[in-house]
């Protein structure tokens, strides 16, 4: 296995970090839910942004990380649709904003707030260039840069969702504060879904 680590690995660690931890749409993403729903709500969104990495890291590992790099429209739809997606989920949390305890089905919700974060971590271009302009140089073994592709995207997401965790338990315990009374959870919701339109507006800038 450790023949296999690029020679630059714990750089390439590093970088993670500062990516993960550096205020973008993912970040507030997983802080709006779990200000919003609370610390369950927002470790759901981390997992599903850490997951939706794996499609990125299949994408460079096989090649077409490349094709995508040249085609500028195709990336700029990618990001379009990403905003207008944003937008829906924002206008939805702000309209069905309720207390949390009114929802029988919890269950459902920690899969929808799953299902949401995958389809926001691919379509934000953001990421996609991360993944496709960045692993490449990272790659020292020609012969082995499948593995160390995998290698690489496997550490992201370890990365991401320890850094995404840590934003949710932290915003989570805002929630558990300041969320104790039904009006102040709808509030919270309503405020939720308004950062996640500012993120679409964040996302659509190039």
């Amino acid at each position: 296995m450790a023949d296999l680590l690029p020679g630059d690995y714990w750089t390439f660690l590093a970088l993670s970090f500062v990516l993960a931890l550096t205020p973008g749409p993912d970040v507030l993403y997983v802080l709006s839910r779990s200000l919003a729903q609370g610390t369950r709500a927002g470790l759901v969104a981390a997992a599903g942004f850490a997951l939706g990495n794996i499609v990125h890291t299949l994408i460079v590992a096989s090649g077409l990380g490349a094709l995508l790099l040249a085609q500028p429209n195709l990336l700029a739809t990618v990001r379009y649709i990403g905003v207008l997606y944003l937008i829906y989920v924002g206008v939805v949390m702000i309209k069905r904003a309720e207390p949390l305890d009114a929802d029988p089905a919890l269950g459902g919700r920690d899969s929808q707030v799953f299902r949401q974060s995958i389809i926001a971590n691919l379509l934000n271009p953001k990421v996609i260039l991360f993944f496709v302009s960045l692993f490449p140089q990272f790659v020292d073994q020609p012969e082995r840069a499948f593995a160390q592709t995998m290698i690489l995207g496997l550490s992201f997401i370890i990365t991401t969702m320890v850094c995404f965790g840590a934003v949710a338990l932290l915003a989570g315990r805002a929630n558990a504060f300041f969320g104790k009374d039904s009006e102040r959870q709808v509030r919270l919701q309503q405020i939720g879904g308004g950062a996640l339109l500012l993120v679409a507006v964040w996302l659509a800038w190039p």
